[in-house]
C-alpha cells in the first residue's frame, strides 16, 4: 500500500510523513507573509492583511466588495499550530487517540484532516475554498450577486 499523504494544516498542500515537518517549519514563517494580489486593485499584500485592505480598498468599496474572512482563518489555523507545538502532538495525528491520519482502521482519512477544513467559505454564495483562493472567488461572485437580472427572453416567433 502507498504511504499516505497528510495536509498541512496552514496552507491545505498534502506532504508525506517524513517531509511534513520540513515543510511546517517553512511553511509557518511564509504564511503570514507571503504577498497576494488583492481580486480588485492587484496590490500585493500579506494575508493576514487581506481582509483589512479589503474594508480600505476603493476599488473594492467602489463594487461592494465584503472582507473573506482568509485572515481570521488563517490566523486561527497558525495558533492550532503552535497549540499543537506546545502539546508535542506530531503533524498530521488525530489528536484524540494519536492515529495518524489515513491509517485505516476506523480512523480519518487524510482528507479529513480531523475535522479541520482549512477552506474558508464564500460570505455570498456559501462554497468552500482555499485560503489563497477564496479572495478571488469571492471579487466574481460579488459582482454577479449584484448583476441585475437577466430580462426574460421573448419568442419573436414561432416554428
Amino acid at each position: 500500500m502507498p504511504p499516505r499523504a497528510i495536509v498541512c494544516d496552514l496552507c491545505g498542500g498534502r506532504f508525506f510523513k517524513h517531509s511534513i515537518d520540513k515543510h511546517l517549519k517553512v511553511c509557518r514563517e511564509r504564511v503570514g507573509i507571503q504577498q497576494h494580489p488583492c481580486p480588485y486593485c492587484g496590490m500585493g499584500v500579506p494575508m493576514l492583511e487581506m481582509d483589512a485592505h479589503v474594508l480600505r480598498c476603493s476599488e473594492a468599496k467602489a463594487v461592494g466588495a465584503m472582507p473573506t474572512g482568509q485572515s481570521q482563518a488563517l490566523h486561527d489555523r497558525l495558533q492550532r499550530d503552535r497549540d499543537r507545538q506546545k502539546r508535542g502532538v506530531a503533524p498530521g495525528m488525530v489528536q484524540s487517540d494519536d492515529r495518524p491520519l489515513g491509517s485505516g482502521v476506523g480512523g480519518p482519512s487524510e482528507y479529513e484532516n480531523g475535522g479541520d477544513d482549512v477552506r474558508v467559505e464564500c460570505r455570498v454564495c456559501g462554497r468552500k475554498f482555499a485560503f489563497d483562493r477564496i479572495a478571488k472567488h469571492q471579487a466574481i461572485c460579488q459582482k454577479l450577486a449584484n448583476k441585475a437580472a437577466r430580462k426574460e427572453f421573448v419568442v419573436k416567433r414561432e416554428y
